[in-house]
């Protein structure tokens, strides 16, 4: 019985150094492909809105300064551009988390912190046209009637009742 034992202990073993293995590739694998997908990513420039845009555009002219605002109580973080334009924080956030800006953290937030456009921020750019929304194109306007409008008349003119030819409705 130990013997039996003894083995299916080492076939365990055996087992638990296969599945290691088998692991460690896949997690090799998926970590190659990622970098791949990372290094395609940072080749071409995100698609960015108009707003982060102009954003990204305002921060690369001159210091732009994260801070919180205490005026209007804690937790009021604000963005502003070196000539004090405002830069919204969700748009700002989307920026950061591009990796197209980065804030210096050595500074507290009631000083402000100075954000600095990254080389991929300034690639960007460079790279960018800023979408704009497609023109509207105008619908040709028929004349003729809708089915609907057709159906109505004919509705109108089968509920309606016949008037005399010398009656003149009021």
């Amino acid at each position: 019985m130990t013997g039996h034992l003894n083995d299916a202990a080492h076939q365990l073993d055996l087992s638990a150094t296969g599945c290691h293995y088998v692991a460690t590739g896949i997690t090799s694998d998926l970590a190659d492909t990622h970098d791949q997908a990372k290094s395609g990513q940072q080749t071409a420039a995100p698609a960015l809105s108009p707003a982060q845009y102009d954003a990204l555009k305002a921060l690369s002219a001159g210091e732009g300064k994260l801070y919180e605002s205490p005026r209007r109580g804690l937790g009021v973080t604000r963005v502003v551009t070196h000539d004090g334009n405002r830069v919204s924080i969700a748009t700002f956030r989307a920026l950061v988390k591009r990796r197209l800006v980065t804030v210096d953290t050595s500074t507290s937030l009631w000083h402000g912190q100075k954000i600095t456009v990254t080389g991929d921020g300034q690639r960007t750019l460079t790279q960018h046209r800023p979408a704009t929304a497609p023109a509207a194109v105008a619908a040709p306007v028929s004349t003729a009637p809708s089915l609907a409008q057709k159906a109505r008349q004919r509705h109108a003119h089968l509920t309606r009742p016949a008037l005399p030819p010398t009656a003149h409705p009021r």
